[in-house]
């Protein structure tokens, strides 16, 4: 194996290893019952303008779950509490969208 290939085989899973860059976050159904607790990837976006004189913002982030550690699929509406900024205190993030969903997790959007 070259040196190329050996890079491209571990960048490949970089950021998508549970072990080394999950988190725990709790997911809720929309009444706030706790479903469970797993470990998630969690990809932080800046701040977003809701209006259009950047007056009012939001956080917001996509949360990659994993299938296996699920009870239940989420689903839009439901929540997720996870700290919206690295460092920072957790909230309860609603999901607002289902971006990807196939057998090994699922990717929702959240807003705080």
């Amino acid at each position: 194996m070259t040196l190329r290939q050996t890079i491209a085989g571990h960048a490949s899973g970089a950021l998508t290893r549970l072990d080394h860059f999950g988190e725990d976050v709790i997911v809720m159904t929309s009444g706030g019952s706790v479903l469970t607790t797993v470990q998630a990837i969690v990809h932080r976006f800046d701040v977003e303008p809701t209006e259009a004189t950047g007056r009012v913002v939001r956080l917001s982030a996509m949360v990659f779950l994993p299938t296996a550690d699920l009870v239940a699929t989420p689903v839009h509406g439901d929540e997720i509490r996870v700290a919206m900024r690295i460092g920072g205190s957790t909230t309860d993030a609603r999901i607002v969208r289902i971006e990807s969903q196939d057998e090994g997790g699922i990717e929702v959007e959240v807003l705080a």
